[in-house]
């Protein structure tokens, strides 16, 4: 009996393949004529040329092919919640049950709109949406990421935490390191004993150490209390609270101190806080610690407008421990357009419109 089916099974091909071979053709020439008779006549080349239009893009010639164009306007939706978006995986090895529990061994990675975290192993747990870091992990959203021995986030990075980590804020090009990551929502970050500068690591001239420090990426700012500002590991000054921006844009905060040292000032160390008034009005505060002369106040503001432009300064040391007396000084400088709508023209420029400038100092 099986020899018979073996027998069956190859002579059967042999039986039909005439059979089969003529069917084909038939059905081959039948759809061959059909596609003549609906084929659209071929178009004519195009004579648009590169630069016609403000969106012409000349295609090269492929025959027959359809090329379309790739386009990011073309692109249609809205931006995905991070619990509606899809999460992506990847290792050198899994196991576990999906759905459920999986463990993710060797180069292992997690992606969710636009959030990534990486570890040498992570057991990830989709019902809860927990995942536990275990060996180089590393979490990154937008232009903040975070690089520590241990962790334990929720994909979503709604919250987490973090033993160790270094940290990066590129936006603002800082970075540092604490004892402790809390991720308290998806925008804001807490650092338990945490580092501030920035320096880059080949040169760490200065930075903050604060005893807990706030990193709020949607207002772009960042809190700090019982900061301490350190010049080559010497602390030289004392803040109990302070604010700085994480961000180019303008708000108010601590800017990046200036330190340098001479022989006639000793450890000279400048830590400038902007004050954002207006637009066109901006206060820049500069108190200045001088080892062999003293604490120094300065002050400089800013204005701009269409007419007039200019910037008054000044700065007092009450003693100078060289000199023994106080010293101040002021700076006034100021540039005004004097035009046909000044002198009472209507607006309409003159020949006689002139610049006039002022500069006034007092040391």
């Amino acid at each position: 009996m099986s020899h018979y089916r073996r027998r069956a099974g190859l002579c059967a091909p042999l039986f039909l393949s005439v059979t089969l071979r003529v069917m084909m053709g038939v059905a081959l020439s039948q759809f061959a004529h059909l596609s003549m008779a609906q084929a659209p006549a071929p178009l004519p080349p195009s004579s648009q040329s590169l630069g016609s239009s403000a969106n012409s893009v000349l295609i090269p010639d492929r025959g027959d092919v359809t090329v379309l164009k790739l386009d990011d306007q073309l692109r249609v939706g809205k931006p995905i919640a991070d619990g509606n978006a899809l999460t992506f995986t990847s290792s050198d090895s899994i196991d576990g049950i999906v759905d459920r529990e999986m463990r993710l061994k060797g180069r292992a990675q997690i992606r969710r709109n636009g959030a990534v975290i990486k570890a040498d192993e992570i057991k990830y747990d989709p019902d809860s949406d927990v995942a536990n870091l275990l060996g180089n992990t590393e979490f990154s959203k937008g232009n903040t990421s975070f690089k520590g021995p241990k962790a334990r986030f929720r994909v979503d990075a709604r919250d987490g935490e973090m033993e160790s980590p270094n940290y990066e804020l590129r936006d603002n090009r800082a970075s540092g390191n604490a004892k402790k990551l809390t991720i308290e929502t998806s925008d804001v970050f807490v650092f338990d004993k945490a580092t501030y500068t920035t320096c880059t690591p080949e040169n760490l001239d200065w930075y903050f150490t604060a005893s807990t420090l706030e990193i709020d990426n949607e207002q772009k700012e960042m809190v700090g209390t019982n900061g301490v500002m350190r010049f080559f590991d010497v602390p030289i000054a004392y803040v109990p609270y302070f604010t700085a921006p994480t961000s180019n844009q303008r708000r108010s905060g601590i800017l990046a101190p200036v330190a340098g040292y001479n022989s006639n000032n000793g450890i000279d160390v400048t830590t400038p806080y902007y004050v954002n008034i207006a637009p066109n009005r901006d206060l820049l505060l500069l108190p200045r610690v001088m080892g062999q002369r003293g604490v120094q106040l300065g002050a400089k503001y800013q204005f701009l407008d269409k007419q007039y432009s200019g910037n008054l300064m000044g700065d007092y040391l009450p003693y100078d421990r060289k000199t023994g007396t106080d010293r101040w000084r002021y700076d006034w400088q100021q540039r005004q357009n004097f035009s046909g709508d000044l002198l009472g023209m209507g607006g309409v420029p003159s020949a006689g419109a002139w610049t006039g400038y002022a500069n006034v100092a007092r040391v």
